[in-house]
Order: structure tokens, then C-alpha cells, then sequence
């Protein structure tokens, strides 16, 4: 029970005493039974923003919906059609209500009778939760009604929760556009009697959104900059992007079967689904984009969906042939997943004994190219030279001279070289040199540098499976 003190030090009735007055006020003032509900809503709404306790509001707009469908029901409002009528009429006054609680929001007027400072009763995170309720409210109200208005109440709803997603960064709400926008525009035809195939123009919107939206889900840096988007970490972040991904791959797939389902294209619906899910499943595989899920999707996806548009072909050759294909996309993506998998083998510490040394940490190994400086300081580290008499002496100041000028011209041209990339190799004294796939060495010189290993000696070798290895020997 909640008593608010007045102003003369008294205290007034609590809530269900004002409420229960106002109900004999109310069926004492109206002779139609069938508004009473819907008016004592209407004023369970007033009393609760003017006690500032607005915890209930959402559920007293939700009574208030259904108490207008039976107002409307029991005074016999519409001929025909009564229960969508009623229903999407109901809907359409309860978000307006709702739209006004918003507006009284960006104004500051909606706590305005909440106790602030000691003598608070609802904590600013619950105003803020009570707030995007009620928001979320007004766009669902709206999107529902409609029969009300020709639709424009489901436009509405669709422009404004487009507005909220730009305005006060509602990222996951972005998730559900391209879905809300086609209901509006599917209401709209079909409320206004425009005589035209319905699925052509929705499909043709889905597709569109959900592809842009598959677009923007590639922006990473785009997307992470925008102001009106704020994120707690970086794993929400990547974790909203994968989601936006899949609702614009989801929104696009299903806009190219509404739209040529229409017109009675199925085979070519499968393979443009093919097309579309070979280049998620691709992008899936690059660096910049790399997911799982992209993967996954484009992979057995586009597998499914080929196989399905080769069941579908009429020919017998071309069916052979179709089916034929569906192996060599099945083909292409092992071929993918076995180059992923030989990138992917990094370099391996192998930590020594617990009795020789304490393990040394292991830092994340990176594949990037050599420097220019990092080639020269490994290509010109000298080799001991033994004096055997004073007589060698000039011929190996001569040798010396002779190596740096060679040197010298060798660094120029692996600063005209460096353009182009190359593998990685290492000299050896044994005649002959070992390449190592490209950014290899790189790592390994990266690893044994970030890693402490005062007194131990790295040795870099293979393993069995043919993963390099460092592994760190007492000195």
C-alpha cells in the first residue's frame, strides 16, 4: 500500500479505497455498462502518473486495450466484422495513449509527481525500465491495429520504431525492421484495395532491407563508431553483429521467395538462395569476416538448397548435371575448410620440465610479414671468423669490405623487392635454405621475443602432425 503525505499533514485514502470510490463514481455517472471497464482504466492511467507511481502502467494500458474491445463488442460500435474491428480500434486508442505518456516523457512531465531525493519510491533504473516499456508498448499497439485508419496506424508504428532505432539506439529492435516494415506495407495495400500481386512488392522489400542490413553487418568499424549505438563490450558487440547478419540473410532469402513464389519461379528462387549463401559462406571464411555461423549457413545451406533446385529441374541431363554440381559446391567447400585448417596451424611452445624452470607464458601467435629492417638484421648476421696468422689479416679486412658492398646492394634490392610478397626462408650452412609458408618466421621470432626465456635457449622443430614447434632448452 503506498500513502503519499500531504501538504496539511494528512493522509489520504490508499489505492484500492480511491479506486473503489471511483467505481461507484463511475457506474453511478454512465447508464452503458459496457464503458465501464474502459473508463476505470482510463483512470487507474490518471492516478498512477499523478501518485508517481508508474510501475503498472504497462499492464493498466494493456487492460485498458481489451476493455475497449468489449466496450466495443458489448455497444455493438461496428456491422461487420466486429472482433478485428474492435480489436485493431482498441489497439490504435491504447497506443495513443501510450504516445502521449512518451511525449510527456521527452518533456519531463512523467515523474513529475514522483518523489525524488530521500523519499523515492521507483529508482532511476526502474523510471528508465518503466520508460522503454512503454515505448516498446506504443510501437506493438500501433503495428496492431491494423484495420483502424486504412493501416496507417501499423505505419505509424513502423516509422516511429524506425525513428527510436536512430534516435535512442535501440540496435536490437534493428533486428526486426525489415519484418515490421513488410506487415506495414502488406497492411497498407491490402487495407486500401490497391490491385496489385501482394507478394512482388513485399518480397521485393524484404529482399532489399535484408540485404543492406547484411551489408551493414560487414561494417564493423562503421557500425562500432555510430553515436547513436552504445555497447558494454566488445563481445556484445561481435555477438549483435552475428545476429543482425542472420536477420538480414533470413529477411533477404524469405523476400526472394515471396517474390518470385508469386509468379510461380521456384527453381530460380533455389538457385538465386544458392548464390546468396555461397557468398555468405565464402565471407565466412575470409579473415575480416570470419564467423561460424556464416560458415555453417552458407555451407550446408547452399548444399540443401542446390540439391533442392536440381530435384526440381525437368530435363534428365540437366538434372544430372545439377546434381552433379551439388558435389562440386560440396567439393569447393572442403577444399575451403582444409585451407582454413592448414592456416590455422599455429606455432606450439613446449614448455620444459617443472623440475629445469617455471613454465614461461605463451602469447597469442599473429601471422603478419617480415620488415624490412627484421630482413636485413637476419640476413646480415656475421659469421665467426678464425685469425690464423698475422699474414690472413688484410685478405680478411678485403673479405669484409667486399661483404658489406655486397651487403649494401643486397638491401636495396630487398627494399625494391619488398613490395612483392615473398616466402620466408632461412639460410643454413649446409648449402641449401628452408622456406616456411609466408608471416612463419615472423611469428616465431614474434613468440621468442614475447616470451621470457632467461637461461633456456629456443629450438625451433616439427612435431609429428607437422606443427612447428618452440621448445626451450636449458643453456
Amino acid at each position: 500500500m503506498y500513502i503519499k503525505e500531504s501538504k496539511n499533514g494528512r493522509e489520504p485514502l490508499p489505492w484500492y479505497g480511491v479506486w473503489g470510490w471511483a467505481l461507484i463514481g463511475i457506474l453511478a455517472a454512465t447508464s452503458s455498462v459496457g464503458w465501464i471497464p474502459a473508463i476505470m482504466c482510463v483512470y487507474l492511467i490518471f492516478n498512477a502518473w499523478t501518485t508517481g507511481r508508474l510501475e503498472s502502467i504497462v499492464i493498466l494500458h494493456i487492460g485498458l486495450m481489451f476493455s475497449l474491445m468489449v466496450g466495443m463488442g458489448i455497444e455493438e460500435v461496428f456491422d461487420d466484422r466486429v472482433i478485428e474491428q474492435s480489436f485493431s480500434w482498441s489497439s490504435l486508442i491504447t497506443a495513443c495513449s501510450a504516445l502521449v505518456l512518451t511525449i510527456m516523457n521527452g518533456r519531463g512531465l512523467l515523474f513529475k509527481e514522483t518523489p525524488e531525493g530521500e523519499e523515492m519510491v521507483v529508482s532511476l533504473e526502474k523510471r528508465e525500465e518503466i520508460v522503454n516499456t512503454i515505448y516498446i508498448t506504443t510501437y506493438v499497439f500501433f503495428i496492431f491495429s491494423f484495420e483502424a485508419l486504412l493501416g496507417l496506424g501499423t505505419v505509424t508504428g513502423a516509422i516511429l520504431l524506425t525513428r527510436d532505432i536512430l534516435f535512442k539506439g535501440y540496435s536490437n529492435a534493428l533486428l526486426f525492421v525489415p519484418a515490421i516494415h513488410a506487415i506495414a506495407l502488406a497492411n497498407l495495400i491490402v487495407q486500401t484495395n490497391i490491385n496489385i500481386d501482394i507478394g512482388i512488392p513485399i518480397g521485393l522489400f524484404l529482399t532489399i532491407e535484408g540485404l543492406a542490413i547484411s551489408w551493414f553487418a560487414l561494417q564493423n568499424d562503421r557500425v562500432y563508431e555510430l553515436e547513436f549505438f552504445e555497447w558494454e563490450s566488445d563481445e556484445v558487440f561481435l555477438d549483435f553483429l552475428d545476429r543482425l547478419g542472420m536477420a538480414g540473410v533470413l529477411s533477404a532469402l524469405t523476400g526472394i521467395f515471396f517474390m518470385l513464389g508469386e509468379v510461380d519461379q521456384w527453381s530460380f528462387a533455389w538457385l538465386l538462395t544458392t548464390v546468396i549463401l555461397i557468398a555468405i559462406g565464402i565471407q565466412g571464411y575470409a579473415p575480416e569476416h570470419e564467423a561460424r555461423w556464416r560458415r555453417i549457413i552458407g555451407g550446408y545451406g547452399s548444399i540443401v538448397s542446390f540439391t533442392i533446385f536440381s530435384s526440381l529441374v525437368t530435363n534428365e541431363t540437366m538434372r544430372a548435371l545439377s546434381f552433379v554440381g551439388v558435389g562440386l559446391i560440396a567439393l569447393g567447400w572442403g577444399f575451403l575448410t582444409m585451407q582454413r585448417l592448414d592456416d590455422d596451424a599455429g606455432i606450439y611452445e613446449v614448455q620444459p620440465d617443472e623440475n629445469s624452470a617455471p613454465q614461461a607464458p605463451q602469447p597469442a601467435i599473429q601471422k603478419s610479414a617480415l620488415t624490412i629492417d627484421e630482413m636485413a638484421i637476419l640476413q646480415n648476421i656475421p659469421e665467426p671468423v678464425t685469425q690464423e696468422s698475422v699474414e690472413e689479416e688484410d685478405e680478411i679486412v678485403e673479405e669484409v669490405e667486399i661483404v658489406e658492398e655486397v651487403e649494401i646492394v643486397e638491401e636495396v634490392e630487398i627494399v625494391e623487392e619488398a613490395i612483392v610478397p615473398f616466402p620466408d626462408t632461412i639460410m643454413t650452412e649446409h648449402g641449401f635454405e628452408i622456406r616456411l609458408p609466408a608471416g612463419k618466421l615472423q611469428s616465431i621470432i614474434k613468440s621468442i621475443e614475447n616470451t621470457p626465456h632467461e637461461g633456456y635457449k629456443p629450438v625451433v622443430g616439427l612435431n609429428q602432425n607437422g606443427q612447428i614447434v618452440i621448445d626451450w632448452a636449458s643453456v
